[in-house]
């Protein structure tokens, strides 16, 4: 099995321009020093406020 996140992982380094997506598994493969596993969805921003 391809481990994913290793081409935008490669291409960040590059300096080259990624989209959202390609961001996450670029920072999942990071993260997990070169192995993969499922990374929490990005959830939008208003479900971490807890002051109001």
């Amino acid at each position: 099995m391809r481990i994913k996140g290793a081409r935008e992982h490669k291409k960040f380094k590059e300096g080259k321009q990624l989209t959202k997506k390609e961001a996450i598994l670029a920072a999942c493969f990071e993260c997990n020093g070169g192995e993969h596993v499922p990374c929490q969805p990005i959830r939008p921003r208003r479900f971490y406020v807890t002051e109001f």
